[in-house]
């Protein structure tokens, strides 16, 4: 909490400067989120506000105006019960008290009066919590939690969720510059100092703005030695004004200077992944432009497309509205593979704002082929005011109806915009069902944006990991270099020794402070050729003499009438008929062979198990040649068959049926290209034997 003395100069106490700038504290936003609570964003807090008007985020300041005597800013939100957790949901990014024991912030009121920190251990905030209360002054202040009287025995376990109410006054504007949960002595500087009267306890106190606005960072026992490293984890990034209180003794100002720790996010690869399957498959994506991206409707009225943006709403019947609107996205009368395909992103808008009760949730609903479990449909999928962008891996959603999930073949896909018994406009700029990231014809470009509130010199380190878990072996560098700041991007070429699903992590170093992020999906790595492998076959024609038969009668047949007839037009005729059974005849006389081409092809690491595959089936024959004047023959393989699979399944023997009526030995070849751009290890070859 701010404490506030005036200023006089004592002799008794003589403070030196700290000999550099000084490392910041390790923070938890930073460490968790590599996006530390510094307001410069919307992320910073949770869209949610309560009992705040005119919010807004200018200038690296969070804003707004108190409705009543209860304004409430959540820094983190555990979560909803029963709805999918988001990636910045405290249920899954708890504070260890433990590790970050410091809770300091920088506060702006209009007016005095009381504030609180609240932090919640459980989803559901109306039990298991703890408050802090503290004074609110006017003006920009900084205020420590570690001076509240209790704040040890308080601040204790894991909690999932963080609110501040800044001041209890109905109408007061406040502003938020910062705030910081940081580690104890994560932070620390020598400080010399000479005390005329080194007999009682010392209280550093520091000064954000020489407005002597002062708070207490740290203490030392009465008798300590001079020079003492003093902790200075409470303090964000910035400069200060040190003083050395010991009774009624107050030292010179010295300044120090916290380093602002440098930050990187990995913006690709992430959870959108890559490919999108209505663009790939479907060859038309759901972007909204038209009619065609959605082929039914449910509960639905003056709907609309209008710069690629669908807009409707839930219909109303007898002046109550039916609560379960939903789309069908159109699949053409395809599939969507869900081993390739699970990586959701929706952009959707409501009017209105944010209201649990009336039902502003959305949820995803499809079903399975060939494996029909019934619908599968999603728990609550929380979407709150503005743009929403709906990012899920969606083998990952838990269910409220259904127990399969994401698997086999998609064979519908069904989005439920809200769920408000009143009626409510809502808009959606676009659907995609993508799938993991990948290379593209050996390579990738990583992106991702660096920054430094000191723009000082960094060295930034790129490398893939086969988990997110820092430090613990996995880490394999690709890359060190020193590097600008800003949005950047490295082209990555993995040699062979890379394959399988890999995440990207970033660390980046001023020289004081370090910090690291994973990307927030996975790259998938192929660099395996495939190999391809076939089987010699054996196989004999079969006559069908009942074909045979009936060809020989018709043949006959038609040849006794054209031999009588006069007429010549009629001759032409059935000359014409008796020449083509009779083709048909000899033809059936030679049999059929319907010879099972096998094949296979081994890409271990591909996406989906697809490869593109073709088949190619030659013919040898003996083809007449001239060599010095006389005549010999050569043999030749002649294409007689060439199929396309196109994207098909491999690492499994396939068969294809290659019918033919000419005996002869062929010979075939197996062709695989991988999405990642790898030609086959080996062209595999094999025999055809037709008697």
């Amino acid at each position: 909490m701010a404490l506030f003395w005036p200023v006089t100069t004592q002799a008794a106490i003589s403070l030196s400067p700290p000999s550099a700038t000084v490392k910041a504290a390790s923070d938890y936003a930073t460490d968790t989120f590599a996006d530390p609570w510094d307001m410069s964003n919307k992320e910073d807090v949770w869209s949610n506000y309560g009992n705040i008007t005119g919010a807004s985020f200018n200038n690296g300041e969070f804003s707004g105006t108190a409705i009543n005597n209860d304004p409430q800013v959540w820094l983190l939100w555990g979560g909803y019960r029963e709805a999918i957790l988001t990636d910045r949901d405290g249920k899954q990014n708890p504070i260890s008290t433990a590790k970050y024991g410091k809770v300091t912030f920088r506060m702006y009121s209009s007016a005095e009066g009381i504030g609180q920190l609240y932090w919640f251990y459980e989803r559901d905030t109306s039990t298991n919590y703890q408050v802090a209360q503290f004074s609110v002054k006017a003006g920009w202040h900084v205020y420590s939690m570690d001076a509240h009287p209790y704040w040890t025995s308080l601040w204790t376990s894991s909690p999932i969720s963080l609110r501040l109410d800044p001041v209890n006054v109905g109408g007061a504007q406040f502003s938020i510059d910062w705030i910081k949960a940081t580690s104890n002595n994560s932070s620390t500087t020598s400080l010399g100092y000479t005390d005329d009267s080194p007999d009682e306890s010392y209280s550093l106190f520091a000064d954000s703005d020489t407005s002597n606005d002062f708070f207490q960072i740290d203490s030392a026992a009465a008798g300590t030695t001079s020079p003492h490293s003093f902790n200075l984890s409470s303090l964000a990034g910035g400069t200060y004004s040190l003083y050395l209180k010991s009774g009624s003794d107050i030292s010179n100002p010295v300044t120090v200077t916290i380093n602002n720790a440098p930050s990187v996010i990995i913006t690709n690869p992430d959870v959108a992944g890559g490919r999108d399957w209505a663009q790939e498959v479907r060859r038309d994506p759901w972007d909204m432009s038209n009619h065609t991206d959605i082929s039914a409707i449910n509960s639905i009225t003056s709907q609309g497309f209008n710069n690629g943006v669908y807009t409707a709403m839930n219909t109303s019947i007898r002046g109550s509205a039916i609560d379960d609107p939903f789309i069908y996205l159109n699949l053409s009368g395809k599939r969507i593979n869900s081993s390739i395909y699970h990586r959701l992103t929706i952009r959707y808008l409501y009017s209105g704002t944010f209201d649990l009760v009336r039902g502003t949730m959305a949820r995803l609903a499809w079903k399975n082929y060939p494996n029909y479990k019934g619908w599968q449909q999603s728990n609550d999928i929380l979407t709150y005011d503005g743009w929403n962008n709906l990012t899920y891996d969606i083998r990952n959603l838990s269910l409220d109806v259904g127990s399969y999930g994401w698997r086999d073949s998609i064979s519908a896909l069904r989005f439920d915009p809200h769920e408000d018994p009143l009626q409510r406009r809502f808009y959606i700029d676009e659907v995609k069902v993508a799938a993991d990231d990948e290379l593209t014809n050996g390579s990738f470009d990583i992106k991702y944006n660096l920054s430094d509130a000191d723009n000082a010199p960094v060295t930034l380190t790129l490398g893939v990991d086969r988990d997110t878990t820092y430090g613990n072996g996995n880490e394999r560098t690709l890359h060190t270099s020193a590097s600008s700041l800003g949005s950047l991007s490295y082209r990555f070429r993995p040699d062979t020794s890379f394959n399988g699903s890999y995440y990207i992590y970033a660390l980046v170093s001023d020289g004081l402070n370090s910090n690291h992020s994973y990307s927030s999906g996975p790259l998938n790595i192929d660099t395996y050729k495939p190999k391809t492998y076939s089987r010699k076959t054996v196989a004999r024609r079969v006559v069908n003499k009942r074909s045979v038969r009936r060809y020989q009668r018709i043949y006959r047949n038609y040849y006794r009438i054209y031999v009588r007839q006069r007429n010549k037009t009629l001759r032409r005729r059935y000359f014409k008929l008796y020449r083509r059974y009779l083709r048909a005849y000899r033809i059936a006389r030679k049999g059929i062979a319907r010879v099972a081409v096998k094949w296979y092809a081994k890409d271990p690491y591909v996406i989906g198990n697809e490869a593109y595959a073709v088949l190619r089936i030659k013919k040898r024959i003996k083809v007449a040649v001239r060599r010095s004047g006389r005549r010999t023959y050569k043999v030749v393989y002649r294409t007689v068959k060439s199929i396309r699979y196109g994207w098909t399944p491999i690492n499994q023997w396939r068969k294809y049926v290659f019918a033919t009526r000419d005996s002869g030995t062929y010979r075939y070849w197996v062709y695989a290209k991988d999405r990642a751009g790898n030609t086959q290890y080996n062209v595999a070859t094999n025999w055809l034997v037709v008697r």
